[in-house]
């Protein structure tokens, strides 16, 4: 019988998940799902376990994981961590962070590529609940009342960035498995906001497909992202921010991330974005 995942990345959403998974498909000693996301906690729960036990066929691997960033947006994360739970209470947790208030803007971006009818920025910020996946203390300390901290594994995307190998050491520490990080210091960054174009409407009727998430990955991803750009249109982001659009995010973020960054032992002003305009000027 296939095995269920003991590994799941849960996001957050656009914080270099995409880029992680592709580094660690490549750890001999670990078995991604091929397609990366399942979105089986948040939005196919109701096919049961025997479908997502279906989607992992890992030959011989110690690890095998799926990563799915809608499973740490605010709003659904506690059903998630809930579910996550109940069919898998051993299982180890990876989530990924970056910069809050750029998380936002590339989430909007990202939206607007999964094919979201556009609206301005300052709309889809209270609209799209964009501002939800950017609260870490809040999802973190959801995903800890179900779990012991010690199978929570946080990774700071800038950290990624600027040392990519010691941060994959430290995530092989986690798992328990081989450090890999020569194998992947050189990978370039996927899934950028630079890359982004529109789905065209033959793509957005193949994801609304049964099988979609199951068989996308068999065609090569050179192939798939080639014949998008020759039918897709690109992305007129218009990210605008006013004063007091700016004012009342970075009011809601900051007293959040202050206290994610102060948990990982980060300096407060790790992340620019989220300082006082004052400070964010000087």
């Amino acid at each position: 019988m296939p095995s269920l995942p003991n590994t799941i990345l849960i996001g957050a959403a656009k914080a270099g998940t995409t880029s992680l998974c592709s580094d660690l498909q490549h750890h001999p000693d670990i078995w991604m799902y091929p397609s990366k996301e399942t979105r089986f906690f948040s939005a196919r729960y109701d096919r049961g376990l025997d479908y997502y036990r279906s989607l992992f066929r890992p030959t011989g691997q110690k690890i095998i994981m799926e990563g799915s960033p809608d499973y740490a947006t605010g709003r659904r994360a506690g059903r998630v961590a809930d579910r996550i739970h109940a069919a898998l209470p051993d299982v180890r947790l990876i989530y990924m962070v970056r910069d809050p208030i750029v998380r936002i803007e590339s989430a909007y971006v990202q939206e607007l590529a999964n094919g979201r009818a556009p609206v301005e920025f300052s709309r889809a910020m209270h609209e799209w609940g964009l501002l939800q996946g950017s609260l870490y203390e809040q999802v973190y300390t959801i995903f800890t009342e179900r779990f012991p901290e010690s199978r929570i594994h946080v990774i700071f995307f800038e950290d990624y960035l600027a040392d990519k190998p010691a941060v994959i050491r430290d995530l092989c520490r986690f798992l328990e498995i081989p450090d890999s990080a020569s194998t992947m210091a050189e990978r370039k960054p996927a899934n950028t906001r630079a890359e982004k174009i529109v789905d065209p409407p033959v793509v957005k009727a193949l994801r609304r497909m049964r099988g979609f998430e199951t068989y996308k990955h068999l065609v090569p991803h050179r192939l798939k992202l080639a014949l998008k750009r020759r039918v897709a249109a690109p992305i007129d982001a218009g990210i605008a921010w006013t004063p007091a659009l700016r004012a009342e995010v970075t009011h809601r973020v900051r007293p959040d991330a202050a206290r994610f960054l102060d948990r990982f032992g980060k300096p407060a002003d790790f992340w620019p974005s989220c300082q006082p305009d004052d400070k964010r000027q000087s």
